[in-house]
C-alpha cells in the first residue's frame, strides 16, 4: 500500500484511497443528508483534493476516507473555492475541517437562523461596544485604503427566527489564543488556513462562539 525510501513512507497509491472510497460508497451515501449532493460528487471532489495536495497522499487512506465521511455527515463539500470544508494532512493523517462558509452553511439549514452577519473591525474604524443589562453595538466599516493594516477584533450578529437578536465580539487577542494553540498542534506546516486565510478564520472563531447563544 506504501512506497518507501530508506524506511521513509513517501506516499500512497492514489489508486489504493480511490478502492477504499469506493468500498465506503454505500456508508457514505448513508451518512449524506437530503442536501444535493450525491455520494459519487463527494468522492470525485475528495479524489480532487488528493490530486490537487500531494501531502495527503503521505496521510494514510483510512484517515482520508474518515475525512470524507465526516464532510458527508455535514453534507459538505471539501477543498472546493467555496470554502465550506477541507481535508488537511496532519502528520500522516487527514483530517476534516470544517470551514467558515460550512458553519454559516449549518447554521441556516437548522431553520433557527434569520441571517448571519461576520464583520471584522480594523484600527480607525469607528467601533463602540457596550455590555451590561442593554448591550449594544456600533460599528462604522471602512474601505482598504482608510482604514488601518492592523485587525482588532471580529464580531458576529445573528438574527433568529423569533426576531431575537444576539451577538458577539472577540478581541483578536482572543483570536490568536485560539490560533497559536491550533498551530501549536501542527507544527510548521505553511498551508494551513489560520496562515492563508487568517481574517476568514476570525470570523469563523467568533461565529462559533456566537452560535453557542443560539438554539
Amino acid at each position: 500500500e506504501v512506497h518507501k525510501v530508506s524506511n521513509e513512507i513517501v506516499k500512497y497509491d492514489p489508486q489504493i484511497v480511490r478502492d477504499k472510497l469506493t468500498k465506503a460508497r454505500a456508508k457514505i451515501a448513508d451518512a449524506l443528508p437530503k442536501v444535493g449532493i450525491t455520494p459519487d460528487r463527494l468522492i470525485q471532489l475528495a479524489m480532487g483534493a488528493l490530486n490537487r495536495n500531494p501531502a495527503l497522499l503521505r496521510c494514510t487512506p483510512d484517515s482520508f476516507v474518515l475525512s470524507v465521511l465526516q464532510c458527508a455527515q455535514l453534507g459538505l463539500e471539501p477543498n472546493t473555492p467555496l470554502g465550506s470544508a477541507y481535508i488537511i494532512p496532519y502528520a500522516g493523517v487527514a483530517t476534516f475541517q470544517i470551514g467558515y462558509r460550512g458553519i454559516i452553511e449549518l447554521a441556516y439549514r437548522s431553520g433557527c437562523v434569520k441571517s448571519i452577519q461576520t464583520y471584522t473591525v480594523w484600527e480607525n474604524e469607528d467601533f463602540i461596544r457596550t455590555c451590561g443589562l442593554k448591550p449594544e453595538l456600533f460599528h462604522t466599516p471602512l474601505p482598504p485604503g482608510k482604514r488601518g493594516d492592523k485587525i482588532i477584533g471580529y464580531y458576529c450578529v445573528l438574527l433568529l427566527t423569533d426576531d431575537v437578536t444576539c451577538y458577539d465580539f472577540m478581541w483578536k487577542e482572543e483570536v490568536d489564543i485560539i490560533r497559536d494553540r491550533s498551530l501549536s498542534k501542527q507544527g510548521q506546516r505553511k498551508d494551513t488556513p489560520w496562515i492563508t486565510h487568517e481574517e476568514q478564520m476570525g470570523q469563523k472563531t467568533v461565529i462559533i462562539r456566537t452560535l453557542k447563544r443560539a438554539p
